[in-house]
């Protein structure tokens, strides 16, 4: 299986990072504006994107300040029944360092690409937005 790994620092508590994957404001404060149902613990939402196939996801675990886990329901390709999983630290600068481990596709998944560069782009907007706490979603 292969996974798909990305890192960024954000000049923010781990708290205020944590919100904002962990919950309804955060996800449309970077994610997308249009999202229906809860983020949260045992929560599900949609999370839809104008011209393309929404994403289902069930929040499986929220340890809060260290560590959330999505779990894929529905979406496009092969994307149901990959996960998510976001681990925040501290570092010695103070600022939050994000570890995103996306897991679940097969080694020949063509989509792997596509979502790679996608989590890029979504985790410049989670930076911008924990940051700065003005909401700017990747997709409106």
């Amino acid at each position: 299986m292969a996974t798909l790994s990305h890192q960024i620092r954000v000049s923010a508590p781990p708290d205020r990072v944590y919100e904002a994957i962990a919950t309804n404001d955060g996800v449309t404060g970077w994610f997308t504006a249009d999202l229906d149902g809860t983020v949260g613990a045992g929560g599900e939402a949609l999370l839809k994107f104008t011209g393309h196939e929404p994403f289902r996801w069930r929040f499986t675990e929220l340890s809060p300040g260290a560590r959330l886990r999505w779990e894929c329901i529905q979406g496009p390709g092969a994307a149901a029944g990959t996960t998510a999983t976001f681990s925040l630290s501290r570092t010695a600068d103070e600022r939050t360092q994000v570890d995103l481990d996306h897991e679940g596709f097969t080694e020949t998944d063509p989509a792997l690409a596509t979502c790679n560069t996608l989590w890029g782009i979504l985790l410049g907007h989670l930076k911008n937005y924990a940051e700065t706490a003005v909401p700017s979603p990747a997709f409106k």
